[in-house]
């Protein structure tokens, strides 16, 4: 398994539970997406078609099941958060299936698979938990940014460069200060220091891919996609959303 394939269980079996319990959700509904994401980690074992496609199933499945769960208690912030969550299900079912995107690399359907996770239904769950403690217009208006970026950005990859550029560092910025301010207001001190490693990840993680991006709009590959997708997505997996989520854990006693 590759780096980029092991952040798809990963994003299931750790990132989706946690970021359902910081919305304060108990019980089976965490352990039913465990569960479907150390059955979709068997499908990185096989050959990319249907019977791997089959095995990663239970995501897309399990995540449209608490979505229809959850949406009409929800807040728009959340519901956003779960349709990125059943996105992120479906192209990882495509992933395993081992469709294309004309004209891209293979890697891209596996990339937004974990785009969708990592960035739409981890950044929007932070978002949340934020405002939700900071009440005001600053943090509404950051949230709603970080919200529809991880979508303008891939419809940037199949219209212009430059909306998937510019959505990425809006998006950049808007996590930076999300997590700012969530370290600025923590009580505990621990969670203080998982907002600032999240704030530094958010940082690294999105200027690495917003200089690939600028550089090969230039026609300088500055470097290759898989290494940036790499250097990109562990910062924002583990450094952003799972030490972020856990840091919302800790400041709300959960």
């Amino acid at each position: 398994m590759t780096v980029l394939e092991l952040l798809a269980p990963y994003g299931w079996i750790v990132v989706g539970p946690l970021g359902l319990r910081v919305c304060g959700e108990r019980g089976k509904t965490p352990a039913l997406l465990l569960g479907a994401g150390i059955v979709s980690a068997s499908a990185f074992t096989l050959e990319q078609d249907w019977p791997a496609a089959l095995l990663a199933a239970p995501c897309v499945v399990v995540a449209a099941w608490i979505a229809a769960r959850m949406w009409r208690a929800a807040d728009w912030l959340l519901r956003a958060a779960l349709a990125q969550l059943v996105l992120a299900g479906a192209w990882l079912v495509a992933s395993r299936a081992g469709l294309r995107m004309p004209h891209f690399p293979d890697a891209v359907v596996i990339m937004t698979a974990l785009h969708f996770l990592y960035a739409g239904f981890g950044v929007c769950v932070f978002a949340r938990a934020t405002a939700a403690r900071l009440p005001g217009s600053l943090a509404r208006a950051v949230s709603w940014i970080v919200a529809l970026c991880p979508l303008l950005m891939v419809a940037g990859t199949a219209l212009t460069r430059w909306l998937e550029v510019a959505a990425g560092m809006a998006l950049a910025a808007g996590v930076t200060v999300l997590a700012g301010m969530a370290m600025v207001s923590a009580k505990n001190r621990i969670a203080q220091l998982c907002f600032s490693l999240a704030a530094a990840s958010a940082v690294i993680g999105m200027a690495i891919a917003s200089m690939y991006a600028w550089t090969e709009m230039g026609g300088a590959f500055w470097l290759p996609i898989p290494q940036m997708a790499v250097a990109h997505g562990v910062a924002n997996a583990i450094g952003f959303c799972t030490v972020g989520l856990a840091g919302h854990l800790l400041e709300s006693g959960r």
